[in-house]
């Protein structure tokens, strides 16, 4: 099949088109304060800065898998490709995850566990690597594949924690709204997954950059679509902190006195005044 992705200059060139692409919606996001795509909207600042390192992952994605185009003998195309899936692993699928994350304004989830879950995969490449065999590629797979289901079922359920505090939060609830565009991203980045373990035909190459391309035109126009919410969210913050702090206090307060004193201090009178 190498041979034939050599030989294909429709091919390559539709490569370098994807990885330009990528590198295009990077600068965009980094350097361009101004939004282009929406300019009554002002999208999440943190959301901008995340995309942009996923687009900047993309482009080096299709760096690190370069070699493969030159390398003629098997072994050294596999040993490529295995050290190109685990910078992907290192880097891109990471970052896709974070800004799935970063996408949901309601509180700042923490990120470390998206490169935690990662670290099976990275180890199991390594090992492939180092040994020159393919040998432990499907546990790989069976653990890819219940990392995604597991993703997809934290993200219904964040994504409806979401839902109920937009409709709390807010009346107008345009521009607000991600849990389509969640359903979206998440199908093309299962397909990107896919594609980092393995490849078959010339067919499913061309799919892959194209999915490439859709990928990053969507998730482009998605992050500049979408309002930036943090003032509400540290609102939030704030006022579960306080009502967490106080709770404390009371509970403090009440410890060590008699019943009597902790209903005298409660703020609504004991039923019997009522």
């Amino acid at each position: 099949m190498y041979d034939q992705i050599r030989e294909d200059i429709l091919y390559m060139i539709f490569y370098g088109a994807a990885a330009m692409l990528s590198l295009v919606a990077c600068c965009y996001l980094l350097f361009r304060r101004a939004n282009a795509i929406a300019p009554d909207v002002t999208p999440p600042v943190r959301l901008r800065r995340w995309t942009a390192a996923l687009f900047a992952s993309m482009t080096l994605s299709h760096v690190w898998y370069m070699p493969t185009l030159f390398l003629t003998s098997s072994e050294d195309v596999l040993l490529n490709n295995i050290v190109g899936a685990e910078l992907d692993f290192l880097t891109l699928i990471p970052l896709a995850i974070a800004v799935l994350f970063v996408m949901l304004q309601d509180r700042r989830r923490p990120l470390w566990p998206v490169f935690a879950m990662m670290a099976p995969i990275i180890l199991g490449l390594a090992v492939c690597g180092i040994s020159h065999s393919v040998a432990i590629l499907p546990i790989l797979y069976a653990y890819y594949l219940l990392l995604g289901i597991g993703l997809i079922i934290y993200m219904i359920r964040a994504t409806r924690q979401y839902g109920r505090w937009l409709h709390d939060n807010y009346a107008d609830l345009e521009h607000k709204e991600v849990w389509q565009s969640l359903v979206v991203l998440a199908i093309l980045l299962m397909v990107f997954g896919v594609y980092s373990f393995a490849s078959y035909s010339m067919i499913y190459e061309y799919i892959a950059q194209a999915n490439n391309m859709i990928l990053i035109c969507y998730l482009l126009w998605r992050v500049e679509t979408l309002s930036d919410m943090s003032d509400a969210s540290q609102r939030s913050e704030i006022c579960r902190g306080s009502k967490s702090a106080g709770e404390q206090r009371y509970e403090n307060s009440s410890e060590g006195q008699n019943p009597s004193q902790v209903i005298s201090r409660s703020p609504l009178p004991p039923p019997y005044l009522r």
